[in-house]
């Protein structure tokens, strides 16, 4: 089978609020399946979920909940796709933060339902280890390079840690309350383009600072689930959040989601790797939104090479539009 120059990508948390399942559900009768096969694991696993999403920006949020409603919509688009697509091969496949359970089901190594319950168990986990911990995520935009260049031993002190490392244009920070508050005083008083760079920040809904060593018991409490897992050699090079490298090695799989919780996402990183391996395309499955101009992983691609080819399947249409552009 050829190898196409061509990477697959999902996002994370989706780049909307909210959806209904039967957006995605009633596309085809593959994603109707999809969407079956889920509620039957669910039966046997004792556990029950509507698979609907919705983010409220007061956090009184079912993440648990909310993990499977985004990893099953965008496995039912993935399904589709690869229904439409037979025999087309990626040369890499990549998910942003949560995104990276469908990467590893789209990359050979796990069958959906590990992938899912493998999802499942790390937000499980992250939920427990938050629930009672006074922090989260800060998003920094601008030229936050020299910022991070300056500050780097005074937010380490503080407490305060790279998270996401989404685009040259943007980043996420992760920590206590206390030191987020540092830095948003901090940039309001000295980063306002005067005497320093232009530094900007908002505020990112997130249950706790993830992607930090403050979800060391996160990883130490998923370890033994990971091992046990059914994890194979994967059939399309993965590359990893935690290395920014392709790994195919179910042994490097294990290592690298048993660090995706302390370790910051090295996304921008992931897709400088691809385009260097050639990479000109790349196909990202979204959800919860039906303008695919909106995607964040599109931005962030293009942020880092204005040139490269994004697609967004986010929908019934965008998918057929995709498979009918990737036929021409």
């Amino acid at each position: 089978m050829v190898e196409n120059k061509v990477a697959l990508l999902f996002s994370g948390y989706s780049s909307g609020h909210q959806f209904d399942h039967g957006v995605y559900e009633g596309i085809s009768p593959i994603t109707g399946a999809v969407y079956d096969r889920a509620r039957e694991i669910f039966r046997r696993r004792g556990q029950r979920f509507n698979l609907d999403y919705r983010v409220s920006i007061d956090g009184d949020n079912d993440v648990i909940g909310g993990q499977y409603a985004l990893f099953v919509a965008k496995h039912a688009l993935f399904s589709q796709l690869r229904e439409s697509l037979q025999g087309f091969r990626y040369a890499a496949t990549a998910g942003h933060s949560i995104g990276q359970h469908n990467a590893l089901v789209a990359s050979g190594a796990v069958d959906f339902e590990q992938g899912m319950i493998l999802g499942g168990q790390e937000m499980e986990h992250i939920q427990h280890v938050c629930m009672d911990m006074d922090g989260g995520l800060l998003v920094l935009k601008g030229q936050f390079g020299q910022y991070m260049d300056e500050m780097e031993s005074e937010l380490s002190g503080r407490g305060i840690f790279p998270a996401l490392f989404n685009s040259p244009r943007q980043m996420v920070l992760g920590g206590l309350n206390p030191g987020l508050q540092y830095v948003r005083e901090d940039i309001d008083a000295n980063w306002d383009g005067q005497t320093n760079p232009t530094v900007n920040y908002r505020e990112f809904y997130s249950i706790g600072p993830t992607h930090t060593p403050y979800l060391q018991a996160v990883a130490d409490s998923h370890k033994t689930e990971i091992a046990e897992a059914q994890i194979s050699g994967a059939d399309i090079s993965l590359v990893g959040n935690t290395s920014a490298t392709p790994i195919r090695n179910p042994d490097d799989i294990r290592d690298e989601l048993y660090s995706h919780p302390t370790h910051p996402v090295l996304w921008s990183q992931s897709i400088r790797e691809m385009l260097s391996d050639g990479i000109r395309t790349f196909i990202v499955v979204d959800v919860g939104q039906n303008d695919s101009d909106r995607c964040m992983l599109r931005e962030w691609i293009h942020h880092i090479d204005g040139d490269a080819q994004v697609w967004t399947v986010n929908n019934g249409a965008s998918l057929e539009q995709v498979v009918n552009q990737i036929a021409a």
